[in-house]
């Protein structure tokens, strides 16, 4: 898996996060997958002049390893129709689907440090038996913001905690300004302006049993998305959800 894990730091250090909208980026789902134009999109980050969402950056990796030879496909998760959904890569491996997310950096993993298997973690999470390891390398990315997508009511209701972010900014142009930021599992869930795993797991705990970013994997939304056989491979999801009790919400 040494491969899978270089081209998900790849991603996660190259795709730029924030509000900066570009048509081909905002549009990207619309696409078949086998025709995601990834020279485009890296291209686009590069000039920072589009952001990538944590779908985006999902179905970045999974084009990049299916065009290296792997099963990779896209998982998406959460509670439908809000904010609060998120979608990781699934890689096939000697039958496992293995668990990777470049848009927070992480992959899980079992206490012995081995690759969960994604219907594992389904019957552990079950048993509540889930002790799970997200495994994060550092890497840095940009951050990029357009202050003309932001109005004055939420400039002036940014949190005290969260005011330092417009300390030392990079300007791109008149309205757009970066800065350079550490991505990992652990910098997402101590970020003081915008943790989307606590705002997750806050709703997990208020609407579910669960409480943990990786128990809500089980709360599948839409199909997957990625290489030859996907159709199979969301099958056996569903199936597998449906045999545990945890169903599926379109």
């Amino acid at each position: 898996m040494e491969f899978v894990n270089e081209v998900m730091h790849f991603v996660s250090a190259n795709s730029d996060e924030g509000n900066v909208n570009h048509p081909l980026c905002d549009t990207f789902y619309r696409m078949p997958f086998d025709q995601l134009p990834i020279e485009d999109f890296l291209k686009i980050f590069e000039e920072d002049c589009g952001t990538a969402t944590c779908g985006l950056a999902a179905g970045i990796m999974a084009k990049i390893l299916v065009e290296n030879g792997f099963e990779a496909y896209t998982y998406n998760f959460g509670f439908a129709n809000t904010e609060l959904t998120h979608v990781v890569v699934l890689v096939k491996k000697k039958g496992k689907l293995l668990v990777f997310d470049p848009f927070i950096n992480y992959s899980l993993a079992n206490q012995d440090s081995s690759l969960i298997d994604l219907i594992e973690l389904f019957k552990q999470v079950k048993k509540q038996e889930d002790d799970i390891i997200y495994s994060s390398n550092r890497v840095t990315h940009d951050l990029i913001v357009n202050l003309n997508l932001m109005d004055s009511t939420q400039l002036n209701s940014v949190g005290e905690a969260c005011k330092g972010w417009f300390n030392n900014l990079t300007a791109v142009n008149d309205s757009i300004v970066k800065k350079r930021l550490i991505r990992t599992y652990d910098s997402n869930v101590t970020n003081p302006c915008s943790s989307f795993i606590l705002r997750f797991e806050n709703q997990l705990a208020a609407k579910t049993q669960f409480t943990k970013l990786h128990q809500g994997m089980t709360m599948k939304i839409n199909q997957v998305w990625g290489a030859e056989g996907s159709q199979r491979v969301d099958s056996l999801i569903n199936s597998s959800l449906l045999h545990l009790g945890f169903g599926y919400h379109k």
